[in-house]
């Protein structure tokens, strides 16, 4: 009791001061130290505040004392824990500039599970405030997001370590709405399913834990390292894939520049969706599978531009990221296989079939937004490599035919008869291109391709 009365007489010596000469920031530093020694948080966050705006090289020293405020349950009201946010927040407003300083220490706030589980209004008050932030300081979304993530992440673990596990499966979910890529909130998330009763809480058992080793590796490590939860799921290919990427990890941890570490890295990501095709859902070839492998081949790449194995697989990673439709990566991959062959001619065979419907897919979608020059190239291109290629003729024929070189459409076309067989429906829409290039009449602004 002395000691807070000792207290106050100081913090009215200092008002005192700032009555005199209010510019003065280490004075309502001063005094916002003494408000929160006497557990005084609002006039602590004001003082805070003022120093800042007077004097921002404060605010380390200021983020260290909010620090160490500790966030533990039960109390009777949530205000400690809602003004010390809500004043990280106000610094944010007031210097956007310092936003990683400030989220790192929002990033380290960690709650009592009881508090992460009563408090629901409050985190949703948090987030609410944090999309005005976001209102206020245009340019700055994807960093709160960011923020949030981690907020929630934190909530999430404070629930698990509490057994709240469906819960903190919901909070863990709302955090990777916020970062697509957060690696920790999948770990847990399967984690706190694996922990539910009834084992069945989770749409997509396994994934999560896929999903953490693709965005960080380091996760494949903790996993193989407990055994215990990898025996769960009584999958042999889990655990070998684990165990070589956990051994390449740590191997590249220790050998950063190793080009050939990142590349066989890169390969055990693509074997997952291989090795295991026969025993687990489709959905395990999503993109996450492919993704890391295309950022490891990628790094040993740069670290050795003449290492052919890595750009054929890495347009092989493209190829299976993509549905074979989809043109999203396609000048990637013909770029990587090109860049392979002229590094490695003797691969040539193995990749010319690959190569060869890239080109074609590429050359249809050109065809389809009526670029016919550069369709017509890429046709070329698939008949070169492939001389039987019908599509690839049948296509380049009507693409010639819209640029009005009847006598090639004629030859393409027709050469495209031989293999007549291989259309099935389409033989009645190759005649009837024939027979208008007899008619010869001109042709329409559109045109329809003969599809794979």
């Amino acid at each position: 009791m002395s000691s807070n009365n000792s207290r106050e007489k100081e913090i009215v010596l200092l008002s005192k001061k700032i009555n005199v000469n209010p510019r003065n920031p280490n004075v309502y530093y001063k005094r916002g130290c003494l408000y929160m020694n006497i557990g005084d948080f609002e006039k602590m966050i004001a003082d805070f505040i003022k120093a800042i705006e007077l004097k921002p090289s404060l605010l380390d020293k200021i983020n260290s004392m909010i620090a160490i405020i500790n966030f533990e349950a039960p109390y009777s009201d949530d205000w400690k824990l809602r003004n010390v946010i809500t004043y990280l927040f106000d610094m944010i407003k007031l210097k956007p500039s310092l936003l990683d300083k400030i989220s790192s220490i929002i990033t380290n706030i960690h709650f009592d599970g009881e508090i992460a589980y009563v408090y629901n209004e409050f985190f949703d008050d948090i987030i609410e405030h944090l999309d005005k932030v976001c209102k206020s300081i245009p340019g700055i979304v994807d960093e709160i997001n960011l923020i949030i993530a981690n907020i929630c992440y934190n909530r999430g673990v404070a629930l698990y370590c509490a057994k709240h596990y469906i819960q903190a499966i919901d909070v863990f979910t709302e955090a990777i709405s916020y970062n697509k890529k957060f690696a920790k909130a999948f770990y847990y998330r399967e984690l706190a399913s694996l922990e539910c009763e009834d084992n069945n809480y989770s749409e997509n058992p396994i994934i999560d834990f896929l999903q953490a080793i693709g965005y960080d590796a380091n996760f494949a490590i903790r996993l193989y390292n407990s055994p215990e939860i990898l025996g769960r799921y009584k999958l042999p290919d889990l655990i070998e894939y684990c165990s070589k990427i956990s051994r390449y990890t740590e191997l590249i941890q220790n050998d950063p520049l190793n080009s050939q570490l990142y590349y066989l890295r890169g390969n055990t990501y693509l074997s997952w969706d291989a090795d295991t095709r026969e025993t687990l859902p489709a959905y395990i070839t999503s993109w996450y599978v492919y993704e890391p492998a295309i950022k490891d081949y990628t790094k040993a790449i740069e670290l050795n531009p003449k290492l052919d194995k890595a750009f054929k697989n890495r347009a092989d990673a493209y190829f299976l990221k993509n549905d074979i439709d989809r043109i999203t990566d396609i000048d990637k991959i013909i770029t990587d296989y090109r860049r392979a062959i002229k590094l490695n001619p003797k691969i040539a065979s193995e990749i010319n079939s690959k190569l060869s419907i890239a080109y074609e897919i590429r050359g249809d979608a050109y065809f389809d937004r009526s670029n016919y020059a550069h369709a017509i190239s890429d046709y070329t291109n698939v008949i070169r490599l492939n001389p039987r290629a019908a599509y690839a003729m049948v296509n380049m024929g009507i693409a010639y035919k819209m640029k009005r070189k009847r006598k090639k459409a004629k030859y393409w076309l027709e050469k495209a008869m031989k293999y007549i067989k291989r259309f099935e429906d389409n033989g009645d829409r190759l005649k009837k291109e024939l027979e208008d290039l007899k008619i010869w009449t001109t042709p329409s602004p559109f045109a329809i391709r003969i599809g794979r």
